[in-house]
């Protein structure tokens, strides 16, 4: 049995927790389009492996190894079987000596542009870590919502006192406020009484731990409000919600 046959064994005997992030950006990345692997980076699907990199650090050191000639893939591929760095910066210490030495590049002017190279990843031009505000803007693009971290953890609920699961499961009371993601606004006109043709909102909105359908914004409330009443935006609401009723009536709100 050939070397590249039994290698080719142990790797499917690998599971994906198993993979290091070498693996991926040397295995997996060039079989994988631009679009679709700078995607798959952005929502994280690559953070489930060994020794994960941050979605940037991903993003960032992709761009760099897509960047080098065929040649210069070649030998990293090539000798990544007995090599097996454990980052890329070690890779391009090793590729970057001419081949002569030892490396694997071919002109001089090559062997700078990897030390150039090098030295960004040392000393990044700018922070790789993951903002959550970032993450949550990803994940809402590619993936029509954000799925590791909600809009309402990104904000400052610091002057909530009460959460949405804690109210549908029975709390009552006058002065309670909760922070919330606007998730649904549904505008009714009111058709007689005193309030007739004003207009007041129904809203579902969400934090962290699950979404509140019955949540009533009446009429003087919402013409106050009404230039940040609209989905997509994180708010604290303050309001009651009265024994034997289930709709949390909202006095005032205001963005976080």
């Amino acid at each position: 049995m050939s070397l590249a046959i039994r290698e080719t064994e142990e790797e499917l005997k690998k599971t994906a927790s198993n993979f290091f992030w070498m693996d991926i950006l040397v295995r997996l990345a060039p079989k994988i389009n631009f679009t679709a692997f700078k995607a798959l980076s952005s929502v994280g699907f690559f953070r489930g492996f060994k020794d994960s990199v941050s979605r940037n650090q991903a993003l960032y050191e992709y761009d760099i190894y897509r960047n080098l000639t065929k040649a210069e893939i070649k030998w990293i591929e090539d000798n990544y079987p007995t090599k097996r760095w454990r980052n890329f910066l070690g890779c391009l210490a090793d590729l970057a000596p001419l081949k002569k030495n030892g490396g694997g590049t071919h002109r001089v002017e090559r062997r700078q542009l990897i030390e150039n190279e090098i030295q960004l990843l040392e000393n990044p031009p700018y922070d790789l870590t993951d903002d959550p505000s970032w993450v949550v803007d990803q994940e809402t693009k590619l993936l029509g919502c954000p799925i590791s971290i909600s809009k309402i953890e990104i904000s400052d609920t610091s002057q909530a006192n009460t959460t949405c699961k804690e109210v549908i499961n029975g709390r009552r009371g006058q002065s309670l406020c909760l922070a919330g993601n606007v998730k649904r606004v549904s505008d009714y006109k009111i058709k007689k009484g005193k309030s007739n043709g004003k207009t007041m909102s129904f809203l579902t909105i969400e934090d962290e731990t699950c979404s509140m359908d019955n949540v009533v914004v009446f009429p003087d409330c919402r013409e106050k409000y009404k230039y940040i009443l609209y989905e997509g935006n994180n708010l604290i609401f303050c309001g009651s919600v009265t024994r034997g009723d289930n709709s949390f009536i909202v006095d005032n709100m205001h963005e976080i």
